[in-house]
């Protein structure tokens, strides 16, 4: 696409064009293709932005994305100001190719972020676990365990993302991006126990859960197990940890996890991912 400087024009006079209105083009053209629930944090990230920018596209400059993410910094982590600096990156690149001006976003880099402190799930505590659910509980725990999807792909989840002979899911990720799951035997079990029913494309054992209530659902199975507490995305590390004790080559651990790239799936099971050369298995998820 051709760089071209716009103006706008008002009363016969032309004008420069303002951070605000390019946000809002940038928003209507390429943020289409996510989620309402992305397009809605990124349009917050946005907002938040322009409070730092001069009006004028003209004047917005390194400096001011530099005072945002400081501002951001202060109040979050490095992991989350990373998240909000590539929003702006998105945005920044659109204004450099629609209004010729310079991409004042692409020098800037990366913060280091910490390792992630997450709660991994021993053997014994998901036996201890599976002991005392109640038969409800059971089904979604045990789903969550051996599919590896997030909260927010469980409770999107719908008869028609599952293959008709219960064989696969095809979960729709960030970015509106595809990516199939096999189901093995303990999965097909849960889903077999429920009927379609007419006129209704949910699953009964999702329907019924939001983000909060599958966090305390959760709790609540913890305290009674007598372990610690622990979240949804304890169980999808459990599936990826399973994967990796399996030999299961990380390029298809990554894929199955819907992760960006390979260094993100290294960042987070680094220390259960074996030295010695991943070898190429056969179907990755087993009865």
């Amino acid at each position: 696409m051709r760089a071209h400087k716009e103006t706008y024009s008002k009363g016969g006079a032309k004008r420069e064009p303002t951070m605000g209105e390019a946000t809002h083009e940038w928003a209507e053209q390429c943020l289409c293709r996510y989620s309402p629930v992305t397009q809605a944090q990124y349009a917050r990230v946005c907002r938040d932005f322009l409070a730092y920018c001069p009006a004028k596209v003209k004047d917005v400059h390194t400096e001011h994305i530099e005072k945002y993410l400081s501002h951001v910094l202060a109040r979050t982590s490095a992991s989350t100001a990373n998240i909000y600096l590539a929003v702006i990156n998105g945005l920044c690149k659109y204004v450099s190719r629609k209004y010729g001006t310079p991409n004042v976003s692409a020098n800037i880099d990366h913060f280091a972020e910490e390792p992630p402190n997450s709660r991994f799930l021993t053997q014994e505590e998901y036996a201890s676990i599976l002991a005392i659910c109640r038969p409800f509980e059971r089904d979604v725990i045990q789903f969550l365990a051996n599919t590896g999807v997030t909260v927010s792909e469980f409770l999107s989840l719908k008869w028609g993302d599952i293959d008709a002979n219960l064989q696969h899911i095809t979960i729709v990720g960030e970015g509106r991006k595809h990516r199939t799951i096999p189901l093995n035997g303990v999965c097909r079990g849960i889903l077999a126990k429920y009927q379609r029913l007419p006129n209704s494309a949910h699953i009964q054992f999702v329907k019924w859960h939001y983000p909060k209530g599958l966090y305390r659902l959760c709790c609540r199975v913890a305290e009674r197990a007598g372990i610690p507490s622990f979240g949804a995305l304890a169980l999808r590390h459990r599936f990826a940890v399973a994967l990796i004790r399996k030999r299961v080559p990380i390029i298809k651990l990554s894929k199955l996890l819907g992760h960006s790239s390979v260094i993100v799936t290294s960042q987070c099971y680094h220390q259960w991912l074996p030295k010695s050369k991943r070898s190429e298995g056969q179907s990755p998820i087993k009865d």
